[in-house]
């Protein structure tokens, strides 16, 4: 054996250590060099390994272990060595272990400019007074400071509030002859910004030579979409553009990233037109367009990713974007199956298929995936947080509150307790368990405290809300004085008079309110039916985001202006905001009550300008705001413009109503039978066609055969719709003998009742009150 040591060769011995160590087995790494200490000793690079096997492992404390071995052994550690474990004590946050480590190790090992470097940096936010006589110690020995350790020193500076300070070492770098770079600007860049210096900031930013450095870009950006500044953001990627500089990957991710969190399609759009688009560009702009409910256009964007790019990532966005948004089960059900018989989905993309189903009270759908889960995989505790939360939204809150129980209690922490919180459908459930939550002395904190809040506020227990508000003050001493959730409260009583006062002693301008503030705010006035001083309000928001943007416009819908929802919609294309669907879902609703054609017409147009993509939604309310004006033509255009296996129900039910209501109903007929699977509410629509058109045998025909034919029962709906037909001509036997068949509600005798006073038949109308006084039911 001893021979078979002698004739392994130094690299033979260093291509088995790194190979243990590339595997990540430190068992083997130390195994192999334990071997070869028995007959050599071990080198510089044998013990580099050993604390590059350690480090990984975030064994800092063994590894300040073998620089002692090394230290007695024929291979002094060097300051390369040391470097390594002081960055791993960094990584973990162990300050005060890397203050012992270095000042153990500076006696006895030359520390250069990185060693000095690596302590510095670690301590710039948490000991600076420690970073400036480390600093002093580099030029006692005369240490070159490198870009690395200004940079450290800026940070330290600023961490003192001296970011002027931090600004003048710039000349001093220069005449040092260190050029700043990266590091030294991106410190400073968020000096200006932990001082609120925004404007200062912007300045600087343009004093910066060689600002053609993409990560230069990308902070300042950053910083910009993070202090509300998307305007000075979207000013400098217009230089960038206009100076046809090529903008990298990072900033193109970190201007999509800003225009994704502040609501800024357009921008989006155009950013995404000028850049060579990877898969995360593209899975972002998704995200963007699926939060401004354009769920079709992120399908689209999605499916350009070849099958076979598709990473589990891209799958779950897609999932995500479907389960915030009701009505889109089956394509996520879908997508989810295809995913499957390639990528098996991770933990969280079940989450996301589990929020699927809550958000559509898909109980039956939540059951048969849960099943399915549970066959293969083990959930984590967020996972069964959410299946909680996905079961109480489906109405099963007993199996909600079952899993939640299921979770370890000791880890139940106040994050899982606000998920669950947050699930219930009810005040009383969520104070129940808010009171469960501090018996088993889990601690609330802020987020609890204002679930609970806006829970109490939304049921009308303001009393009750106040002093849950007044409990969070006590234990949260350091929140805003006016805190978001004490104007929400206010809004909620209609207590308009000190939401004004709280507004100005805000000063919104320079404080911006939560925008959920904003729209309890606007929703108060809208109930009071103030719409000036709604108007008025909202122009004191400074960046109102797209829910904003809604509440006033579904506001000023729901009254009929649609002359100042015109105005709106022409101030949100100024700035480059576009309307959900649902805005114009409304203000296509008011142009159908109003009448208002002209309108209606300048709406579908602004709607092509936008550059919006007609989803199902606004195809439908065009067409119904088409047949409510009487233009059959152009609603007829909408109807055939949609392919037909892209129709709805709902699309089918508006085109045969707007044609039964325009004297049309051959054609709402033919439609009817366009329709591959009719359901209980196209029938009704048919029916009540045949019943204003007095068609009595075609609607007796099909609610007697409607069974048979559609496997569809008939109801009370479909009953009074043949009674109102045969009431109508005067065949009152024959409509009372049918309404027989069914349970007789109010809608059917005030059927019945209209017909009596119209045919005189007073002998039936006081038979028909004398059974209405009998049963209770409202005449």
């Amino acid at each position: 054996m001893t021979k078979l040591r002698l004739i392994v060769s130094a690299p033979t011995w260093n291509h088995v250590i790194y190979g243990y160590d590339n595997l990540g087995d430190l068992d083997g790494v130390i195994r192999v060099l334990k071997e070869k200490r028995r007959c050599s000793s071990l080198s510089e690079i044998d013990y580099s390994v050993l604390l590059r096997s350690l480090l990984k492992l975030g064994k800092a404390n063994q590894a300040s272990g073998v620089l002692e071995d090394m230290a007695i052994s024929k291979t002094p550690p060097t300051a390369r060595n040391v470097t390594s474990i002081l960055q791993e004590l960094s990584k973990q946050g162990k300050l005060d272990e890397l203050i012992d480590l270095f000042a153990r190790w500076k006696s006895s090992i030359k520390m250069d400019t990185w060693a000095y470097n690596s302590a510095i940096s670690a301590l710039a936010k948490h000991n600076p007074e420690r970073v400036m006589s480390l600093i002093e110690e580099m030029k006692k020995t005369n240490l070159a400071l490198n870009a690395f350790t200004y940079a450290a020193w800026m940070e330290a500076l600023i961490t003192q509030g001296q970011l002027d300070a931090a600004l003048n070492l710039l000349p001093t770098m220069r005449s040092n002859g260190v050029w700043p770079g990266f590091p030294n600007y991106s410190i400073l860049i968020k000096g200006f910004q932990k001082e609120g210096r925004i404007d200062d900031m912007i300045q600087f930013f343009k004093t910066i030579p060689k600002r053609s450095d993409a990560m230069i870009y990308a902070s300042i950006l950053d910083v910009l979409f993070k202090s509300n500044r998307s305007d000075a953001a979207l000013e400098i990627w217009k230089g960038i553009t206009k100076n046809q500089i090529p903008p990298s990957a990072q900033v193109a991710q970190v201007m999509l990233n800003g225009c994704r969190d502040h609501r800024l399609l357009k921008e989006a759009r155009e950013v995404f037109s000028v850049i060579e688009p990877d898969y995360q560009h593209m899975m972002t702009l998704a995200q963007i367009l699926g939060a401004d409910g354009l769920i079709e256009e992120a399908e689209t964007i999605f499916h350009k990713i070849p099958p076979s790019d598709r990473a589990i990532e891209a799958c779950t966005i897609m999932l995500n974007i479907y389960a915030n948004h009701p009505g889109y089960s089956t394509p996520a059900y879908r997508l989810f199956e295809e995913m499957q018989s390639t990528i098996p989905a991770d933990l969280i993309a079940w989450g996301s298929l589990f929020r699927v189903c809550g958000v559509n009270g898909d109980l039956a759908s939540l059951q048969r995936y849960h099943l399915q889960f549970k066959k293969d995989l083990k959930p984590d505790v967020a996972l069964m947080g959410i299946l909680a939360a996905s079961y109480n939204k489906c109405g099963d809150s007993a199996m909600g509150q079952q899993l939640f129980e299921e979770i370890p209690s000791d880890l139940q922490n106040t994050s899982a307790w606000n998920g669950h919180l947050a699930s219930q459908s009810d005040q009383k459930s969520v104070l129940d368990l808010f009171h469960a939550m501090q018996k088993k002395a889990v601690i609330p904190d802020e987020n609890t405290f204002r679930i609970v809040i806006t829970a109490l506020s939304k049921s009308g227990d303001l009393e009750m809300a106040t002093k849950m508000f007044d409990k969070m003050k006590v234990q949260f001493p350091d929140a805003d004085p006016h805190d978001d959730l004490s104007l929400q409260i206010r809004s909620r009583a209609d207590d308009a008079k000190s939401i004004k006062t709280l507004l100005y002693e805000r000063n919104v301008l320079t404080n911006p309110l939560h925008p959920s503030t904003w729209i309890c705010i606007l929703e108060m006035y809208r109930r009071m039916e103030q719409y000036d001083l709604l108007e008025e309000t909202f122009k004191l928001a400074r960046c109102p985001t797209s829910e904003m943007w809604s509440a006033l416009l579904n506001a000023l819908a729901d009254d009929g202006r649609i002359t100042q929802c015109l105005h709106w919609l022409n101030e949100m294309h100024k700035i480059g905001k576009q309307p959900s669907p649902q805005d114009w879902v409304a203000l296509l609703m008011a142009c159908k009550n109003s009448g208002s054609l002209v309108n209606g017409n300048k709406v579908e147009i602004m709607i092509k300008q936008s550059g919006s993509l007609l989803n199902k939604w606004i195809n439908t309310s065009l067409l119904r705001m088409y047949a409510k004006c009487g233009d059959m033509n152009n609603a007829a255009r909408i109807f055939d413009a949609v392919p037909s296996d892209h129709r709805d129900d709902a699309m089918y039910v508006a085109m045969m109503d707007g044609y039964a209501k325009n004297r049309q109903v051959q054609k709402a007929v033919e439609i009817f039978q366009s329709i591959s699977h009719p359901n209980s509410q196209s029938i009704a629509t048919l029916l009540n066609a045949f019943s204003h058109s007095g068609r009595i045998d075609d609607a007796l025909e099909v609610v007697h055969t409607m069974e048979a034919r559609y496997g569809i029962v008939p109801t009370s709906w479909h009953y009074n719709a043949v009674v109102d037909c045969l009431a109508r001509a005067n065949r009152l036997d024959e409509a009372e003998a049918l309404s027989r068949k069914h349970h007789r509600d109010d809608v059917t005798l005030g059927t019945i009742l209209s017909a009596c006073r119209i045919h005189k038949d007073i002998p039936r109308a006081e038979k028909i009150f004398e059974e209405i006084r009998k049963t209770n039911l409202t005449p």
